[in-house]
């Protein structure tokens, strides 16, 4: 057999290997996005602590902070900055300027107020691929399916037993934010209400409508 001929086959081999390879990781990554969405979705509501840590060049702060969820609904508090979003409108009040900015958010901004939007939004805006299974969690990276998105990448971490969110780093272009849920708790009930800003506990704050 021609030398070179035995070499091509050879590299058609390998590269229908890594493609083949490629898919079934893509495939299973996919699997496990939706199982975690799937059961994110079983829950009546999720309650959950956590650490975040900013990035931008040699610049790093950190901070806490708590969400509470119910279905697309949640209220967000870190820093001083508390959000309320009822599933269309988001409310931001920051403490130190007693104001409250009114707002219809896309994606960005749901992406940095909510650690658990990546696993609702996966589907419509992520390419998803298994990075890792060792252990006892699985590792994820979401790459944006829109060139221009400010965010480069994602990487996810779950449980494997129950597909709870450990951690996540989100990479963007010039910053990068590191977030480790610390606590989580499920099924309480909360009232429509909880996810909308009461003006009457903020008697003085300024409302900033920007809808």
């Amino acid at each position: 057999m021609d030398v070179n001929k035995c070499y091509m086959k050879k590299i058609i081999l390998l590269l229908s290997c890594l493609l083949i390879s490629g898919m079934m990781f893509a495939q299973e990554a996919d699997r496990i996005m939706k199982a975690a969405s799937a059961q994110f979705k079983k829950n009546k509501s999720v309650e959950s602590n956590y650490t975040v840590t900013y990035t931008e060049g040699a610049k790093k702060r950190s901070a806490t902070g708590g969400i509470i969820m119910q279905k697309n609904k949640y209220v967000n508090l870190i820093e001083g900055t508390k959000t309320w979003y009822n599933g269309k409108t988001m409310w931001t009040y920051v403490k130190e300027n007693d104001e409250v900015t009114v707002t219809e958010p896309e994606g960005n901004e749901m992406m940095t107020n909510n650690p658990y939007y990546f696993i609702n939004s996966y589907s419509k805006e992520y390419y998803a691929a298994l990075v890792s299974s060792a252990g006892k969690v699985y590792e994820l990276k979401l790459t944006p399916k829109k060139v221009n998105e400010d965010v480069k990448y994602v990487t996810l971490k779950l449980l494997k037993t129950s597909y709870q969110p450990v951690s996540l780093s989100i990479v963007m272009r010039n910053s990068q934010m590191d977030i480790v849920l610390n606590s989580y708790k499920t099924n309480h009930s909360f009232k429509s209400s909880s996810f909308a800003f009461d003006k009457n506990k903020y008697p003085d704050a300024e409302i900033i409508d920007l809808r």
